[in-house]
């Protein structure tokens, strides 16, 4: 069993939270040197697919906080290094593909 199914056993929330926080820098150094430059684009690709395998099988309730969640990360840190009016422009595509 792996360290984070171990975890999810007997944690809280705010438990696995701080623990995935921990482990995150010990799971990007393991990486080979050559992939540890591409984590950020391996991680944006599995993301996605995760994400569609994951959500269908949470509450409503749990998916809709998730949901939030995420789309506050992603605005603020999807935005960084953005002007205002970039910002804005982010935002509107972000709107627009929920609303489609």
């Amino acid at each position: 069993m792996s360290e984070i199914q171990e975890l999810s056993k007997w944690m809280t929330r705010e438990r696995k939270d701080s623990a995935l926080e921990s482990m995150m820098p010990r799971i990007l150094a393991s990486s080979t040197k050559t992939s540890r430059g591409r984590m950020p684009q391996i991680m944006a690709g599995l993301m996605p697919k995760c994400l569609e395998t994951v959500l269908p099988k949470l509450s409503k309730e749990d998916r809709v906080e998730f949901a939030l969640l995420m789309i506050s990360i992603l605005v603020e840190k999807g935005s960084v290094r953005m002007s205002e009016e970039e910002r804005e422009e982010f935002v509107l595509q972000l709107v627009e593909q929920i609303k489609s």
